[in-house]
């Protein structure tokens, strides 16, 4: 399926939750906030939020330096 993840057209494999998708791209959920279809999604829905083709997503991920 195509989405769209922090502003570029990506293709997914169907029936991927957010939880499978951070996964995928190796990112840590502890410091990452993921927002679908214009709506933050909280990190204890990202188990059972199923991503469709189309949808627009955005993700940030926090890190920290010095």
């Amino acid at each position: 399926m195509k989405v769209t993840l922090s502003g570029k057209a990506t293709d997914l494999p169907d029936n991927i939750s957010i939880a499978k998708l951070l996964n995928l791209k190796n990112m840590e959920p502890g410091h990452t906030v993921v927002e679908l279809r214009g709506e933050v999604v909280l990190s204890d829905q990202w188990d059972s939020t199923i991503i469709h083709d189309g949808d627009a997503l955005e993700i940030l991920s926090f890190v920290g330096g010095g």
